[in-house]
């Protein structure tokens, strides 16, 4: 097929799709939604999002919720009961968890109702989270063909209120850690210093903070060090 064709076509799905969910309601489809999108800007010390999509059976029959499903197991939802009469309005909700995921995730919701008739439907979850440190680098290697030297990891506060480390853990049979404090509360230095061994090893260095207050976040850092370390 030529490349014109080819992209006519493209085009042409792309529109019958567009106004297949146009507005939010597919043709015959019996809910109709006030929001298909939910985009939110968390902050630093927030651990998750929350998001509401509302819609309406705008059918003659009672709708059941068959499923829902999301694109990521990180996210949690459920609308707020299984069968809705004529008329009935209701709201799906969704959780996202953030775990140690920064940056901007877009998830999708997929709906399927049944109102005699299966009908599926996309939502959007758009959520940007911010780092609340930026650690520099998250993997630390050691080369089997370079001396054994004591290497840096750069730890800064991302967002204005201090953060502290408040400790560091590392396995003391494999490297030594050591906290340097440059500026309190917004940047640090780890110093690293691997120890001899006759094996490749892999191991994972944590750092314990004291933010937020109710709940401190930790981070980690991968060690990789090829053997042997001499």
């Amino acid at each position: 097929m030529r490349p014109i064709a080819s992209s006519l076509i493209l085009s042409a799905l792309m529109v019958m799709v567009c106004a297949r969910y146009a507005n939010g309601v597919e043709p015959r489809a019996p809910l109709k939604w006030q929001n298909v999108k939910h985009v939110a800007h968390a902050t630093p010390a927030d651990e998750h999002s929350m998001a509401s999509y509302s819609f309406k059976n705008v059918s003659n029959s009672s709708v059941r919720i068959v499923t829902v499903r999301t694109t990521c197991g990180c996210i949690i939802a459920k609308t707020d009961k299984d069968i809705y009469a004529p008329g009935e309005s209701g709201a799906l909700t969704a959780t996202f968890v953030f775990g140690t995921r920064t940056g901007r995730h877009v998830n999708q919701i997929w709906v399927i109702a049944n109102d005699g008739q299966t009908h599926e439907m996309a939502l959007e979850l758009d959520v940007t989270i911010p780092p609340l440190l930026r650690i520099e680098p998250v993997t630390v290697v050691w080369k089997n063909d370079v001396p054994a030297q004591p290497k840096a990891i750069r730890v800064l506060n991302a967002q204005e209120k201090p953060v502290r480390i408040t400790d560091i853990i590392c396995d003391p049979e494999y490297a030594d850690a050591k906290l340097e404090t440059v500026t309190h509360g917004k940047e640090y230095q780890i110093i690293l210093t691997p120890k001899a061994h006759d094996r490749r090893v892999e191991t994972i260095l944590l750092i314990r903070t004291d933010f937020p207050a109710g709940n401190p976040r930790i981070f980690s850092v991968r060690l990789i060090m090829e053997a042997p370390v001499i």
